[in-house]
């Protein structure tokens, strides 16, 4: 959940505009309940490592904390998302610099050569 959590961040470079256009001045309080809940769970990986300093923590803390079958779900989940982030995170970096300047992205949405 932590790794699908992380993900939902590349959500802001998408629909900053379209939220703060639909909600108005109250998008800033998703702003910061998103920053609470993102505090609340660097804080427990802070704490975690503290008692188990080690290398790929977040992906090895579920051993000690839910089991080995848990840790198989968690660890594959975060092979996942290492997998798919970069090319999402260009995807939203191009479609930001393309609302400045459309150079990017065709009208049809296809990028440019």
């Amino acid at each position: 959940m932590i790794g699908l959590v992380g993900s939902f961040g590349n959500g802001a470079l998408f629909g900053t505009v379209i939220m703060v256009a639909g909600a108005g001045p109250e998008a800033i309080l998703a702003f910061i309940l998103g920053a609470i809940i993102y505090s609340a769970i660097g804080f427990s990986y802070m704490e975690l490592a503290k008692v188990y300093p080690e290398a790929g923590g977040p992906t090895r803390y579920t051993i000690y904390t839910h089991g080995r079958r848990t840790n198989i779900i968690n660890a594959m989940s975060d092979l996942i998302w290492y997998i798919f982030i970069p090319p999402i995170e260009v995807i939203a970096i191009i479609a930001g610099l393309n609302y400045f300047d459309p150079i990017f992205l065709s009208v049809t949405g296809a990028p440019t050569y």
